[in-house]
Parts: structure tokens; sequence; C-alpha cells
């Protein structure tokens, strides 16, 4: 089962850490369907597995501390994607707009 995880990059650790922090958030919202729910917890989950590493390494957090922001990066979901966009990836895009001009 692992390895059926691993050939689409998903560490099983921070899978489950994502579940359990997209869990924890959706306690919070009171008007979401059953629906809306389970799509929040599997968001959350991939969000953390696919992006616990790219945070990790700008970061350089240690790796003793990987699984707590996984956790974290579960429970924001999708803020936390815009975020890293924001922060890493539109600032890129910007300069190099500006160096076209």
């Amino acid at each position: 089962m692992k390895d059926f995880f691993l050939q689409f990059g998903l560490e099983m650790k921070l899978l489950f850490a994502g579940f359990a922090g997209a869990l924890a958030s959706i306690t919070k919202e009171k008007e979401l369907s059953w629906f809306q729910r389970f799509v929040t917890v599997l968001v959350g989950g991939f969000v953390s597995a696919y992006m616990t590493p790219i945070v990790s390494k700008a970061i350089n957090m240690g790796e003793e501390m990987k699984y707590g922001v996984g956790f974290i990066l579960g429970y924001t979901g999708l803020r936390a994607v815009e975020w890293v966009i924001n922060k890493y990836f539109k600032k890129k895009t910007e300069d190099s707009e500006e160096v076209d001009k």
C-alpha cells in the first residue's frame, strides 16, 4: 500500500497529518454539508502531502517539525496553497514581468 502512494509522490504520514488537520478544521464549520466536509478533509490531506516538502525546503525546517507543519497545512487547506503561491511564486512572476517591460 505504501508503494502505491509513493508512486504518486505521497508520503502516508504527511497525508494522515493533513487529514487530521482538516478534520480539526471542520469541527469549527457548522454550515458545511457532509459532501463539503468530505472534500475539505480530502483536500487538506493532499495539500499536506504535496505542500509540506515545499514549505519545509523553503523555510529550512528540521525533519522533526515536518508532521506538525503537515497538520497545519491540512488544517488551513487551500488558504495555505494561496499563501505559498503569493509568497514564493507571485513575486517571481511580477519580477519577470518587470524585466520584460
